[in-house]
């Protein structure tokens, strides 16, 4: 065996840095997006073994801390990896799940604990170093967990495949499964208003509850999402009970008033853009102003509560990636092109 592999792997079990301009002192983060993680600048020896990393999920706690989940190809088994970062991007911590290849949905607490979805729910209380499992299904094997979301540090949400719905009162400690008989249906994202409501929506269903979870509604997804057989819904946000957005295929943006009882469609597209890809993700930083992504990894940003978007290019065309999330009024980080970006000014090209 080779000292190249040796130091590969040594790298893969112990922990990998991936660096950002560190060397250069006068380093100046540019207009626009820009990638902060990615194989160009992760500090992984390359030999036959390491093939690329495909970075899926964010969560941040403010501009300069926050998570990546994502995945490492190589010859032989795939690692799943989460990677952390207290600069902003600029330096990255790798940790790995044992035994599992792909890390999905992420909700980080503080620098120590945090979940992570996969086919069990992963928890770590030591920042990464180790991980617990916990099952959301009744049965052996779990359903499988896609989203995760919490509204304080005790009490959180998480859904999947097969309609699997689960809720924690402890920090994730533990999780309640919750049968509400949506079983032919998957759940693809939670939005948490507040400790009472709760949206959670997949490719053709959408349920809330106003209660805790309580008691539950089924509500009516747009006649795109809902009618169609080749047409699904991927994300959403809500305000309140009643004020809201869902998005999905074609770009198709909708926006509600009255809790879902109607719709109206936000983003008319126009003859240039692509009608084959779909809005994965959105993200509010109030009312006014939004942020969303593509699956072909195109960002849109709307300064008027949804009447006008202005369309921004990535520098890929890969999917690979569906999260987005606004920190400051400039300050987002996005996941496309199996890439992590960051922006400093809104996504603008100053």
């Amino acid at each position: 065996m080779s000292k190249k592999y040796i130091f590969f792997v040594l790298i893969i079990f112990l922990g990998g840095c991936s660096l950002l301009n560190s060397d250069d002192d006068n380093y100046e983060e540019p207009a626009g997006w820009f990638t902060v993680l990615s194989n160009s600048n992760v500090n992984f020896e390359t030999d036959e073994a390491f093939q690329e990393i495909r970075v899926t999920n964010l969560h941040f706690l403010n501009e300069n801390n926050g998570w990546a989940t994502g995945s490492i190809f190589r010859d032989g088994p795939d690692k799943a990896f989460v990677a952390l970062t207290s600069d902003g991007g600029r330096n990255w911590e790798f940790r790995f799940i044992e035994n599992y290849t792909r890390a999905g949905d992420l909700y980080f607490f503080d620098s120590q604990t945090g979940i992570v979805t996969g086919s069990v729910i992963h928890k770590t209380t030591d920042g990464g170093q180790s991980w617990s499992h916990r099952m959301i299904g009744p049965d052996e094997p779990s359903y499988g967990v896609s989203t995760v979301s919490f509204v304080n540090q005790s009490n959180g949400w998480a859904a999947g495949p097969f309609g699997a719905v689960a809720y924690t009162t402890n920090t994730g400690g533990s999780w309640q499964y919750l049968d509400l008989g949506y079983e032919e249906f998957r759940f693809e994202r939670i939005h948490s208003v507040n400790e009472d409501l709760v949206w959670i929506v997949g490719p053709k269903k959408m349920i809330n509850t106003n209660d805790g979870g309580s008691s539950w509604q089924e509500i009516s997804l747009p006649e795109f999402f809902s009618n169609f057989g080749n047409t699904s819904a991927y994300d959403t946000y809500f305000f309140s009970n009643n004020e809201g957005w869902v998005v999905g295929d074609f770009r198709h943006m909708y926006y509600t008033t009255d809790g879902g009882s109607s719709w109206t469609l936000k983003y008319p597209l126009t003859e240039e853009e692509s009608k084959s890809d779909a809005i994965s993700a959105i993200d509010f930083l109030d009312q006014q102003n939004a942020l969303a992504i593509t699956s072909s990894g195109t960002v849109l940003s709307t300064k008027d509560g949804g009447e006008t978007w202005t369309v921004q290019k990535s520098e890929e065309n890969d999917g690979c990636g569906k999260n987005i999330q606004f920190i400051t009024d400039k300050i987002a980080y996005a996941t496309f092109g199996c890439k992590l970006y960051k922006t400093i000014t809104r996504g603008e090209k100053e």
